[in-house]
């Protein structure tokens, strides 16, 4: 795994900005190799660059493959587990501040409407207290 991780802000001010890079990378899975469960304080995105994998989030599981992406708000918990017989390799990047939940709301309510296949796992706008609402 090849991480970067901003270590040189302190976190108290980046609770207090509008929108604060936290962390990315990249990570060619192993075969089944999986993570979580695990809620984070942060907003994350991961693209899928090839392979497949499953995410399982809010009670249900969904499939995941190569050009989807992922989002998981801050707050719920995850697991995501790459496929035993086409690992997946996928970057990411995470977010948080005052303003990510409403950048990330306008995110999945844009993509929604759109023709394209964005997603896999993100079968509710989010839970009732993140305030997010797709009008």
């Amino acid at each position: 795994m090849h991480e970067y991780k901003d270590n040189l802000t302190d976190l108290s001010k980046k609770s207090v900005s509008d929108f604060v890079f936290y962390n990315c990378g990249v990570e060619q899975c192993r075969p089944g190799q999986s993570y979580g469960p695990r809620r984070r304080s942060y907003h994350f995105i991961h693209v899928v660059l090839r392979g497949e994998g499953m995410l399982e989030i809010g009670g249900s599981s969904y499939p995941v493959r190569e050009n989807q992406i992922f989002i998981v708000p801050a707050g719920e918990t995850s697991t995501y587990r790459a496929s035993r017989y086409t690992p997946w390799k996928y970057c990411w990047i995470g977010f948080l501040g005052i303003q990510s939940t409403q950048f990330l709301g306008a995110l999945m309510c844009s993509a929604r409407s759109s023709s394209t296949c964005w997603r896999a796992g993100m079968p509710r706008p989010m839970s009732s207290g993140s305030k997010i609402s797709c009008s």
